[in-house]
């Protein structure tokens, strides 16, 4: 295993993980692979980084005024610095790896790594050993990492170099689906699946996927009358037959009673939490919890920050333009309805490096090309 492969994987590790010392091993990790990416050209700020640097100055100055105002203690300043964290992943990303990215493949090499917690935790739920969920639960948030990977490896991902990671990769997104009975990740596959098919210009090929739509759509019926309870089916299909969800309204309507029961100050600039106490958990809405956590500025700032990057991609020269505006959809529509957005940085992170690979690749076949060339070079 190469260095830069390790320091990969150790940083993936870290996300799992909470406490100082992993957080040291991603920042480390992250500045290692920043060096990597630089190594062989000695790069200064450039114009198009300033962007990014305008952001995380932004965010940092929002943050520390957010702590002093509120007079936050320690612990509520490291949830803070966690949650700020992961919802601005992109532009750290972006600041950090953009050299790494541009010269290696990162889905390839931080797949495998994926697939191995995939399937702990898969293990757990067939099993009911809760000692092997190293997530705690949140199969539905694994679900959500791979419905963003989704597009990648179905299009871009050089199959027939890396074959059995991408069938198994596709087993375990089925798996995770019917073992787990996340709606969310029903409906998004859905919906990432028939963008692919729409985006595909080859009729012959566009055949092949629809084919296949109607294989997987029989399988998973069969599997699901032989193996799924009713309980699961029901909660599956609801997802397209019932959209009012009695568990997010609730959610929503003790959000709107904590917000205004907030000061003046905490409605302007938040209180630096996500939580909804009543229910203590998340909003469960991203809009939400920015809301709660960074107040009306800080709601204006990050749709703001949404719709100028969404302009940058319309703007900008890469052909898979397509591509990135669906991961930016099918990640919206996640956070709509799961709290990933704002606790999930692993969730973040694969966002990243989906996007940032995306906009460097010039066709699927060009990622292909390069795949092929590192192969016989090693």
């Amino acid at each position: 295993m190469s260095k830069a492969k390790l320091a990969l994987w150790m940083f993936i590790l870290s996300t799992l993980f909470s406490g100082v010392i992993w957080e040291a091993v991603g920042w480390i990790s992250l500045i290692y692979c920043c060096y990597l990416g630089k190594r062989k050209r000695f790069t200064t700020i450039k114009k198009e980084s300033v962007p990014e640097i305008l952001i995380l100055f932004f965010i940092v100055g929002y943050v520390i005024i957010q702590c002093f105002l509120l007079n936050l203690d320690v612990a509520s300043i490291i949830r803070l610095y966690g949650i700020t964290k992961t919802l601005f992943a992109m532009p750290i990303m972006i600041l950090l790896l953009k050299d790494f990215i541009f010269k290696r493949d990162v889905i390839i090499e931080i797949l495998p790594i994926l697939l191995i917690v995939d399937w702990i935790t898969i293990i757990s739920l067939i099993t009911k050993i809760e000692a092997l969920n190293i997530l705690g639960g949140s199969q539905n948030y694994l679900g959500a990492i791979n419905v963003i990977l989704f597009p990648y490896i179905f299009k871009f991902f050089p199959g027939k170099i890396y074959k059995g990671y991408r069938k198994w990769f596709f087993i375990t997104l089925v798996l995770l689906m019917i073992f787990s009975g996340s709606r969310t990740l029903m409906l998004t596959t859905a919906i990432s699946f028939g963008f692919t098919v729409i985006l595909e210009k080859d009729l012959n090929k566009k055949i092949r996927y629809l084919l296949l739509i109607i294989l997987v759509a029989l399988i998973g019926l069969f599997v699901l009358n032989s193996v799924a309870s009713d309980s699961l089916i029901a909660r599956g299909l609801s997802v397209f037959t019932n959209l009012n969800d009695a568990s997010r309204s609730g959610l929503a309507m003790f959000t709107q009673r904590q917000y205004e029961r907030y000061s003046n100050l905490e409605k302007l600039i938040g209180n630096g939490n996500t939580i909804v106490l009543s229910q203590m958990k998340p909003a469960h809405n991203v809009f939400r919890e920015v809301l709660l956590c960074y107040g009306k500025i800080g709601l204006i700032f990050y749709i703001v920050y949404i719709i100028i990057g969404i302009l940058f991609i319309f703007r900008c020269k890469s052909v898979n333009k397509a591509y990135l505006l669906m991961v930016v959809f099918l990640a919206l529509l996640i956070g709509w309805v799961q709290p990933f957005l704002t606790s999930g940085y692993l969730f973040q992170v694969v966002i990243a490096f989906v996007m940032i690979r995306l906009y460097y690749a010039d066709t699927p076949e060009n990622i292909k090309k390069v795949s092929k060339q590192r192969m016989m070079g090693r």
